[in-house]
């Protein structure tokens, strides 16, 4: 998202106060428990599993390495604090180890040592979108970029790992595992004895929701999807630039003091993710052709002070997260911190 930058812009109040009186109602909506009861203790037969992953490549200079290493750390440290997964237990991949493949052994290797009744909690926070619209990003020559269009599937949701150099052909960077399709990280997951879950912060997530969603019916072992942003949705950065916004509010949620299950640390975060990103979305701006280029045909919705810059569209940058929980065995675990 270069080129984009925070403004010092005033926005009415009365406007901003209707915003986000609308923003939190929608974030609220159907936001009803997913946690099903609290005797759904975790088994003490079962061991859990924490594959955590944040891929920054270093061609995207829109997002910082350190990002991605905030994400991983504050992921491994509280998430397995509040689940009590031991350490042993624990992967967490940054900058050139997560990297497709590395990733993907990564899930292997934690398959190898545990049984059936075990459960892999699998984060990832990255960059994320269709095939086509990679397709689009790279520069490509011509007929590359009609093999690019033409794809059996060009409407997959495709996952970007890490790698030294920015992809510019999408068919080979499918082949070398730069792009990762839902498909083969689920064929991947699948081979994990027990049921995992998904926690996924990137761009248009919620554009796999229906392909992780549709895939469970032929795989029972997903048991959990949350995802941090609906289609065409940005994956924002908090205001302090340091982590991704979903993942931080699922952080401060899972040791807020009135959140005992996981369930409702969830639905606490998915609520302030929406409202954070209302406020950081009101002070994006971008230049008028590059806004044209981003969205062709939408008018100036938001011109600012400046006509040299436009506001982004709120339905572009005001992200709404998903979940999907099959069973309410993750949802309904009591948080260590709660329960001592």
């Amino acid at each position: 998202m270069a080129g984009w930058r925070g403004g010092a812009h005033k926005v009415a109040s009365y406007t901003r106060g209707l915003l986000l009186v609308a923003i939190f109602h929608l974030a609220t909506m159907g936001l009803s428990s997913s946690w099903v009861t609290p005797s759904q203790a975790q088994d003490p037969a079962m061991d859990m599993f924490l594959l955590a992953v944040s891929a920054c490549p270093p061609y995207r200079h829109d997002v910082a390495p350190e990002v991605c290493t905030n994400a991983v750390n504050s992921v491994t440290d509280e998430l397995a604090k509040a689940l009590d997964i031991p350490d042993q237990n624990i992967i967490g991949l940054t900058e050139e180890k997560a990297s497709g493949p590395k990733v993907l052994d990564a899930i292997r290797r934690l398959a190898e040592k545990s049984g059936p009744e075990d459960y892999l909690i699998f984060f990832l926070s990255g960059h994320g979108g269709t095939y086509s619209e990679w397709g689009r990003f790279s520069a490509v020559p011509e007929r590359i970029g009609r093999i690019t269009e033409n794809a059996d599937s060009p409407d997959d949701y495709v996952l970007v790992f890490w790698s030294e150099e920015e992809p510019s052909i999408p068919a080979l960077s499918l082949k070398e595992q730069i792009y990762i399709p839902v498909s083969l990280l689920l064929d991947t997951l699948d081979e994990f004895p027990g049921k995992y879950a998904v926690i996924l912060d990137s761009c248009s997530s919620n554009l796999a929701f229906e392909q992780f969603v549709g895939a469970h019916k032929k795989r029972d072992k997903l048991d959990f999807l949350l995802t941090a942003a609906g289609p065409n949705q940005i994956s924002s950065i908090n205001f302090a630039g340091t982590a991704p916004l979903m993942t931080e509010n699922l952080i401060k949620a899972l040791s807020a003091p009135s959140v005992v299950f996981f369930g409702e640390a969830v639905d606490q975060a998915r609520a302030m993710t929406t409202l954070a990103a209302s406020g950081i979305c009101s002070s994006l701006t971008v230049p008028v052709d590059e806004y044209h280029l981003v969205f062709p045909g939408h008018p100036d919705i938001r011109p600012m002070y400046d006509r040299q810059e436009v506001g982004l569209p709120f339905w572009f940058c005001t992200q709404v997260p998903s979940v999907a929980d099959s069973s309410g065995f993750l949802s309904g675990i009591r948080l260590k911190q709660q329960s001592e």
